[in-house]
C-alpha cells in the first residue's frame, strides 16, 4: 500500500524470493552502507526469525569514504538499530525458519553483537510486559536478592507506569538486554547460572511438570481437529517431547548457549511461568 501510495519510494531489502517489489536489493551476506536523506545506514543480516532477516543500523555520523564502504565501517559508531524480530525489550524472536544456533549467532556472535552498549533498539513488536513477566519468573529462580533481578523488577515497574500513561516502552537500550534480559545472558561466556537453575528447577517440578504435559494434551486435541478438518495436519504430537528435550540439554553444564536459548524459548510459549508461580532449586 505505501508503495502504491509513494510509487517513488525506495524499498531496501535482503535477497529473498518472498520479497516482493524491492527496489534495492541487498546482498545476502555482510554488511551494506547506504545513505537516504543524509542519514548513513547499514544494512546487517540477521537471520534467526526468518531466513533473510534484516536489521538496519543507524551511524552518528556520515563515512568518511566516497563512496561509502564496509571497510570503513566502525560499529562503535552506531547510534541506533533497527532489528525487526531479533531482539525485543526483554526478549527475542522465535526462529520459525532456522535453527536455534542461527539466531544465538545473531545476537551474540555477528555483526549486531559489535554495538556499543548505548545504541537504540527500534524492535518490531512491543511485547514488553509479557517479556519482563517471564524474565523476572527466571531469574526469580536464582539469588532472590540478585542485582538483575532488582533490575527486571524496576523494569517492570516503569513499563506499568509507561503503559498507563500511555507511552511506548520502545525503543530500550541494547546495553540493558545485555544486562538483564535472558535471551542476550545465555551466551556460554557470561552464562548467567540462574538460567539453568532455572531449567533444572522445572524438570524436578511436579507442578510444572503437570501443566506441561496437560499442555500437551490441550494441543494433542488442536492438531486432531486440525487434522479432521483440513486433513493435512499431521497427528503427531512432538512438541512436548522437543521442549523436554531441550530443557534436558540445555541443563547440563556443558550446555551450549544455543541450547540455552531455545529452552528458553519453548519453555515461555508454553506459558508454564503464568500458572506456576515458584520452581523451587
Amino acid at each position: 500500500m505505501l508503495k502504491i501510495k509513494y510509487p517513488d519510494a525506495k524499498i531496501f531489502a535482503c535477497k529473498d524470493e518472498n520479497v516482493l517489489m524491492a527496489s534495492d536489493v541487498l546482498p545476502a551476506q555482510g554488511a551494506s552502507v547506504f545513505e537516504v536523506g543524509g542519514t548513513t545506514f547499514v544494512h546487517i543480516l540477521t537471520p534467526g526469525h526468518t531466513k533473510y532477516h534484516s536489521s538496519f543500523l543507524v551511524l552518528k555520523s556520515p563515512l568518511d569514504t566516497d563512496p561509502a564502504s564496509e571497510e570503513a565501517l566502525d560499529f562503535q559508531d552506531v547510534e541506533a538499530s533497527f532489528v525487526g524480530d531479533t531482539i525485543f525489550a526483554a526478549g527475542a524472536g522465535n526462529n520459525f525458519e532456522c535453527p536455534a544456533e542461527t539466531l544465538y549467532m545473531s545476537l551474540h556472535k555477528n555483526d549486531l553483537s559489535k554495538c556499543p552498549d548505548m545504541t537504540y533498539v527500534f524492535c518490531g513488536h512491543e511485547y514488553t510486559s509479557v517479556n519482563l513477566d517471564f524474565s523476572v519468573w527466571v531469574e526469580s529462580h536464582g539469588e532472590a536478592n540478585s542485582d538483575v533481578l532488582q533490575q527486571l523488577r524496576n523494569r517492570q515497574t516503569e513499563c506499568i507506569e509507561r503503559r498507563r500513561s500511555r507511552k511506548p516502552t520502545v525503543p530500550t537500550i541494547l546495553g540493558v538486554e545485555r544486562a538483564t534480559s535472558p535471551w542476550m545472558r545465555c551466551d556460554q561466556e557470561s552464562r548467567s547460572p540462574t538460567i539453568r537453575r532455572c531449567l533444572v528447577g522445572v524438570l524436578n517440578n511436579e507442578s510444572a511438570m503437570k501443566f506441561l504435559e496437560k499442555s500437551r494434551n490441550v494441543v494433542t486435541v488442536r492438531v486432531v481437529w486440525l487434522w479432521l478438518i483440513l486433513g493435512s495436519v499431521s497427528c503427531r504430537l512432538t512438541y512436548y517431547e522437543q521442549l523436554l528435550q531441550a530443557i534436558q540439554a540445555a541443563s547440563k553444564d556443558e550446555s551450549s548457549g544455543a541450547q540455552a536459548l531455545e529452552a528458553l524459548r519453548k519453555l515461555k510459549n508454553s506459558s508454564v511461568h503464568k500458572f506456576v508461580d515458584s520452581v523451587p532449586i
